[in-house]
């Protein structure tokens, strides 16, 4: 499937890998954390970027942790 799309779109909007995981985590509320799980793939700290306190499983930040996203230059 993937390189089908590379043909019809262009380069850049491409993702080099796609990871499955079991779940996306949520804050209480139901919210998806799309922005602290892309900044924890960027390598920032958990820590320091979301709250483990206000996620409805904090285990599922681990998934993401652990995943070695490759980087190339633009």
């Amino acid at each position: 499937m993937p390189q089908r799309r590379k043909c019809s779109i262009e380069r850049r909007h491409v993702p080099d890998a796609i990871p499955q995981v079991a779940a996306i985590p949520h804050t209480r509320t139901g919210k998806k954390l799309e922005v602290p799980v892309k900044r924890i793939l960027q390598g920032a700290d958990p820590e320091q970027v979301v709250s483990r306190d206000a996620i409805d499983d904090p285990a599922l930040l681990a998934q993401f942790e652990k995943i070695d996203v490759p980087r190339t230059s633009a």
